[in-house]
């Protein structure tokens, strides 16, 4: 008997249990879908995970509950046929109502957080066309550079706004981990951390056990780990220069150590902002002043698109080593020499120590050059 009793208390806890796992319901109509397959998927994090295959009724319709993992929102997605129709954030009680066509245009009600990832995904798209567009273009205009990087600028500039407006909007965190492709990021910049050290710090209180709240943790201490490193390694003034190799606009491996015994200015650049092209010219003049007494020019583009950059070297006959590996602001000679804005000057001695660093200015410059020369 009491065996039998304790069976029934068991059922009746798991039960209880199942009943309370929190669901959010889905009410779509897509339009051309008739007795369709659809397939709902999730985001988690890092890899996709499908949760179930609903056919819809003979006028595209359906009503789906989802089941969720726990009271942290989630994304959602519904396929069909390898074309996403909708994205949506899904949390417990939610009801959201989608109407979709099989082109991927849909509209959204019944959740906040949804509507806010329906707009930052709209514009990150957007941008991502007119960035593929513009690097299309290739060769075909030396402003192609220029409108990228304004391009990217805008769409930064958005991204920003989105994540100031909603700082408690989970969307906040997953716009810190946007990227146009493999080498660049929307929020690439080391100076970045504190954009998402405020982020997490909005959203640690509201959802504190959600994986996207952890992993802003995590990349704000990889972050923290290697602007500390930059700092100890621009402090050591008596070591010498971190060695960099890149290629250079004729496609040959160029080495920094290979002007050793000179006095080197180490410039970082891009061809995107015209302010850089134009400082180029005061450049010029103290390489022409300069260069018969043992000064040499090193130039780092941080620009993505080399053939923008090779086009502007050309026009601009710069006249010293031209260097650029493609990485953008992921290049290595970033975190080796902790850079935090552009254009940046750094003078290396002929005895291999750095004797000046994040110069901006002719005059400033010309001064430390003098002293090593």
């Amino acid at each position: 008997m009491m065996k039998r009793f304790i069976l029934f208390a068991l059922a009746l806890f798991l039960f209880a249990t199942c009943s309370q796992q929190p669901t959010a319901v889905i009410e779509a109509s897509i339009e051309g879908a008739d007795e369709a397959q659809i397939v709902l998927q999730k985001l988690n994090f890092s890899k996709i995970q499908t949760i179930d295959t609903i056919k819809t009724a003979p006028d595209g319709s359906f009503t789906y509950k989802v089941k969720l993992s726990g009271a942290n929102p989630g994304f959602y997605y519904l396929y069909h046929e390898g074309t996403k129709l909708a994205s949506m954030v899904l949390l417990p009680k939610d009801k959201v109502i989608i109407n979709a066509d099989l082109k991927g245009n849909f509209t959204i009600e019944g959740s906040e957080e949804s509507l806010l990832l329906q707009a930052i995904d709209a514009e990150f798209l957007k941008t991502s066309a007119q960035l593929s567009e513009l690097a299309d273009k290739g060769l075909e205009g030396e402003d192609v550079g220029l409108d990228m990087g304004k391009t990217y600028i805008e769409y930064r500039k958005t991204a920003l706004k989105h994540i100031f407006n909603n700082p408690h909007s989970i969307t906040a965190a997953t716009t810190l981990f946007q990227r146009f492709n493999e080498n660049l990021p929307v929020f690439g910049e080391i100076n970045d951390m504190f954009i998402f050290r405020q982020v997490y710090d909005s959203l640690k209180s509201v959802y504190p056990q959600s994986e996207y709240v952890i992993a802003l943790k995590d990349e704000i201490e990889a972050r923290e780990r290697a602007f500390e490193l930059g700092e100890k390694l621009s402090d050591a003034k008596e070591a010498l220069f971190p060695d960099l190799e890149m290629p250079d606009n004729k496609g040959e491996m160029r080495r920094l150590s290979d002007f050793s015994g000179k006095v080197i200015v180490l410039s970082f650049w891009s061809v995107a902002q015209d302010a850089h092209k134009m400082f180029n010219n005061d450049l010029v003049e103290l390489y022409q002043k300069y260069h018969s007494d043992g000064l040499e020019v090193y130039q780092i583009s941080l620009d993505i698109d080399k053939a923008s950059w090779a086009s502007i070297v050309r026009s601009q006959q710069l006249p010293w080593t031209c260097v650029n590996d493609g990485n953008g602001i992921n290049s290595p000679a970033m975190s080796a020499y902790n850079i935090t804005q552009i254009p940046t000057f750094f003078v290396i001695g002929r005895d291999g120590a750095i004797a000046g660093k994040n110069l901006f200015e002719k005059d400033e410059l010309e001064k430390v050059i003098k002293a090593q020369l």
